[in-house]
């Protein structure tokens, strides 16, 4: 009995991994975790409903399903999302799990708090951000 959707689902995803490695930000040990966990997701491809952890989520509709990669907003404005924000607080928007800071509004943050994604910090060498990623991750 097989514990996982086909692996032929991440194929796509390993294509899309391979094309865009060399713009990924960190490298050696953020780098080569990344590669590590490609390597296993090709392996055993997506979770099912068979399994215990994953037995009240059905992920077949994303194993099927394409998605873009492009950072953009994708034509998403402030007026889109105004009807949705609240008055007197900071607005931290993300679209498909990036920072949108072109939408968010972080004016007046305290002192010390710091908000940037995580391909940015990677960019600019936070130890705190590279320290973190992969901590949990047990594959």
């Amino acid at each position: 009995m097989s514990t996982t959707v086909a692996t032929d689902a991440a194929a796509p995803y390993a294509v899309a991994f391979e094309s865009m490695r060399g713009e990924l930000p960190g490298d050696g040990r953020i780098a080569e975790l990344r590669r590590g966990a490609m390597e296993r997701f090709g392996e055993i491809g997506f979770p099912n409903v068979r399994q215990e952890e994953w037995r009240f989520t059905d992920v077949s509709p994303i194993a099927g399903s394409e998605f873009d990669l492009s950072p953009g907003a994708g034509g998403i404005t402030v007026a889109d999302i105004e009807p949705y924000s609240y008055r007197d607080c900071y607005r931290l928007v993300l679209l498909n799990g990036r920072l949108a800071p072109e939408l968010s509004d972080l004016a007046g943050m305290p002192e010390g708090v710091e908000i940037r994604g995580l391909a940015e910090a990677l960019r600019n060498g936070s130890a705190e951000a590279a320290a973190e990623v992969g901590r949990h991750a047990a594959y």
